[in-house]
């Protein structure tokens, strides 16, 4: 478990939890600050990590076309025990100059980035405060283009009226990766494996000519599309196949996200050990198959467990029961190994006494 993971309701342990990861954080957010006529915001790399600090995750969802613009709901979540903290809503206005002429995934990106920038300042706001590093809690996301905050600017005076300067096109890197990252997301809603290797292969390749910022939009984009896809298979809204799931957990490998393989892995371990008892059991893939359990086993306890009460209303002869027994006994599950200990035991007393 994280260390620094929220108390419940405790607020002392709650602060001293905070001002750990102010300390723990400030080197990042502050690096990743964006300056707006003097002013330094922290942008959506800076709240995902003082949420990962604090044991969260930040998502986005319900991403939809409403009046007036695009709006997505931005979720704080807690990893131990997938609590939600905190939510927000995020919005991309038909009425902002600098979002009219962008593309339809920018606009539902940006709403989607928006919102967890504001559902991650509900809950942690006051960790920038304690970072104590002249940061504005705003998030950078909710800055207009002139560099006036969207919701608490004032009109100002001036003497003279300056000619503004013409926005800067976008480098060859940002459109590079805003390609990247809407290549992804269509990888990932089609299940095209090998192209999401092959795309990560080769942004890694091109990163080092990256900023720290644009390659933590990257970071940011392609953990938040895996974690959604995480979320849709423990809800059972997609089922994917063993190899596609191998493949997630390369992709993941190459990001060095290590949850998230832990968690491909043990999913490519439980499909693999389904498919060779459907297929009839194959003794020789059977005991192959444990070289394919994740380090962490308790990460796949549960499913194993749900897999092994699947099959005791199954009618397996004598050696089969026995490597379900084997099954349960490479996770610790004492009451599944003893069920089909006893099964066994039954089938060969039957077996004795005809």
């Amino acid at each position: 478990m994280n260390e620094l993971a929220l108390q419940g309701n405790n607020p002392i342990a709650n602060i001293k939890v905070s001002t750990d990861v102010a300390g723990a954080c400030k080197e990042i957010v502050t690096r990743s600050a964006v300056k707006i006529q003097n002013k330094k915001y922290v942008p959506v790399e800076g709240w995902m990590a003082i949420a990962t600090a604090h044991g969260c995750n930040l998502s986005a969802t319900d991403v939809k076309q409403v009046d007036g613009g695009i709006s997505a709901r931005g979720i704080v979540r807690r990893i131990t025990d997938g609590l939600i903290l905190g939510e927000a809503e995020g919005f991309v206005g038909e009425d902002e100059k600098i979002w009219q002429a962008r593309p339809l995934y920018a606009r539902r990106a940006m709403a989607q980035t928006r919102a967890m920038s504001r559902a991650a300042r509900s809950v942690f706001a006051h960790v920038v405060v304690l970072m104590d590093a002249g940061l504005s809690t705003t998030p950078a996301e909710e800055m207009g283009h002139n560099g006036k905050d969207e919701e608490e600017s004032k009109p100002e005076t001036q003497a003279v009226t300056q000619p503004q300067p013409q926005a800067k096109p976008k480098s060859n890197a940002d459109q590079t990766i805003t390609k990247f990252n809407q290549s992804f997301t269509d990888a990932i809603v089609s299940m095209n494996g090998q192209r999401l290797i092959d795309m990560s292969t080769k942004i890694l390749d091109l990163s080092k000519g990256f900023t720290a910022q644009q390659w933590g939009t990257v970071l940011q984009h392609t953990k938040n599309e895996l974690l959604k896809l995480q979320n849709q298979i423990e809800s059972s809204l997609v089922i994917i196949d063993l190899q596609y799931k191998k493949q997630l957990a390369e992709v993941c490998k190459l990001f060095k996200y290590d949850d998230l393989e832990t968690y491909f892995i043990g999913q490519s371990f439980v499909n693999r050990i389904y498919d060779i008892v459907e297929r009839g059991f194959n003794y020789k893939e059977f005991y192959e198959a444990e070289k394919y359990i994740p380090e962490n086993r308790d990460s796949i306890k549960d499913d194993v467990s749900k897999l092994l009460d699947h099959y005791k209303e199954r009618n397996f002869n004598e050696d089969k029961l026995g490597l379900l027994e084997t099954l349960s006994g490479w996770f610790g599950l004492k009451d599944h190994s003893e069920f089909y200990r006893v099964k066994r035991m039954q089938i060969r007393m039957a077996t004795y006494h005809d």
